[in-house]
C-alpha cells in the first residue's frame, strides 16, 4: 500500500502538477500514517500468538500422564567402619 501511494505521488510529480517538495511532504505524511498502523498490527499479532501459545500450554497441562514405573529393587546399603575427625 505504501509503494502504491508513493508511485501515484511520483506520477503526479512527473507531470509537473506537484513539486519535489510536495512529493517529499506527501511521502512523509504517508509514512507517519502507516507507522502507528504497523505498530498496532504487530501488537495485535503478538497478543494473538500469545493466546494461541497459552491455549496450547493449557491443553498440554490437561493431558493425562501415563507413566508406570514398576521397579523391584532388591538392594541393601551397608555402611562399615566410618571414621569422622576434624582437621585443623
Amino acid at each position: 500500500m505504501t509503494v502504491g501511494s508513493v508511485l501515484i505521488a511520483y506520477l503526479i510529480v512527473k507531470d509537473n502538477e506537484l513539486t519535489v517538495g510536495d512529493y517529499v511532504l506527501f511521502t512523509t505524511y504517508i509514512l507517519q500514517l502507516y507507522a502507528p498502523l504497523n505498530f498496532f498490527g504487530t501488537v495485535y499479532r503478538t497478543i494473538q500468538r500469545s493466546f494461541i501459545d497459552m491455549e496450547n500450554m493449557f491443553d498440554l497441562m490437561n493431558e493425562e500422564v501415563d507413566v508406570s514405573f514398576e521397579l523391584e529393587l532388591n538392594m541393601t546399603v551397608t555402611l562399615q567402619t566410618q571414621l569422622f575427625s576434624q582437621i585443623k
